[in-house]
C-alpha cells in the first residue's frame, strides 16, 4: 500500500469518528505511581447532581417558612391578648364614666342639701319651743309646720328623704346614731325609744344619721 493510500484511509477513519455523537460521562482522574491519569466512570450524570442540590435548598426554604409561621403565630397571640386587654380597659372606662355621670345626677346637689339641713333643724326647734295651747302663737306654729312640710316636700323631689324611725323600731347603725342607751321594760333590746334629731339621706346616701335613744 502506497503512502497516499494509507493517508486516505486514516482521513476516512478520522472523518467517521468525527461524525459519531459525543458520549456524556463523569470521569474521576486517579494519579498512578508514575503520575499517569486514568478515567473512571462513576455512573452519575450532571443532571442527578443538580436534583440533589435543589432538594437540599427546598428543605432549607421550608424550614425557614415554618419558623416564620411560628413567629407570626406567636405575634398574633400577643396581638389578640393586647386587643382583649384594650377592650376590657375601654369597657371599664365606659362603666366608670357612666357611673360618674349617674352619681353626678344623683348626688350633684349633695353639698347644697347639707347646707339646708341647719335651716330645717331651726324650723323644727322653733316648733318645739312654742306653746301649742297659747292661742296667740298657734297661728304662727301652724305656719311653721306648713313651711317645714312644704320645704321637705320640695327637697324630696330632688332625692332628699327624712330618716325618722318610729318608737319601737329596730336600731339600724347604718341609718341611726345611738346617743345613749336606757333600760325599758316595755321594749326589747336595741329598739328605738326616742328620736332626738331627724336624719336625712340623698338618693340612698346618708347625709346625716338620725340621733336616737336606744333601749338597753
Amino acid at each position: 500500500m502506497t503512502d497516499k493510500e494509507n493517508d486516505d484511509k486514516w482521513k476516512k477513519f478520522a472523518q467517521e469518528q468525527a461524525d459519531l455523537p459525543p458520549e456524556e460521562e463523569v470521569s474521576i482522574e486517579v494519579a498512578g505511581e508514575e503520575d499517569d491519569m486514568e478515567s473512571v466512570d462513576v455512573g452519575m450524570s450532571e443532571e442527578d447532581s443538580v436534583e440533589v442540590n435543589v432538594s437540599d435548598d427546598s428543605l432549607a426554604a421550608v424550614q425557614e417558612l415554618q419558623d416564620k409561621i411560628k413567629s407570626l403565630e406567636l405575634k398574633m397571640v400577643g396581638y389578640k391578648d393586647q386587643a382583649v386587654r384594650a377592650a376590657a380597659e375601654m369597657d371599664n372606662a365606659r362603666r366608670r364614666a357612666e357611673r360618674d355621670v349617674s352619681n353626678a345626677h344623683r348626688f350633684g346637689n349633695e353639698k347644697l342639701m347639707k347646707e339646708l339641713l341647719p335651716v330645717i333643724d331651726s324650723l323644727v326647734r322653733g316648733q318645739e319651743g312654742m306653746d301649742e295651747k297659747n292661742e296667740q302663737v298657734k297661728s304662727m306654729l301652724d305656719g311653721m309646720v306648713m313651711t317645714l312640710e312644704l320645704f321637705e316636700s320640695i327637697l324630696s323631689k330632688f332625692g332628699l328623704n327624712v330618716i325618722s324611725p318610729e318608737k319601737g323600731e329596730a336600731f339600724n347603725p347604718e341609718l341611726h346614731e345611738a346617743m345613749s342607751m336606757q333600760p325599758d321594760s316595755d321594749a326589747d333590746k336595741n329598739k328605738v325609744l326616742q328620736v332626738l334629731q331627724k336624719g336625712y339621706e340623698l338618693n340612698g346616701r346618708v347625709l346625716r344619721a338620725a340621733m336616737v335613744i336606744v333601749s338597753a
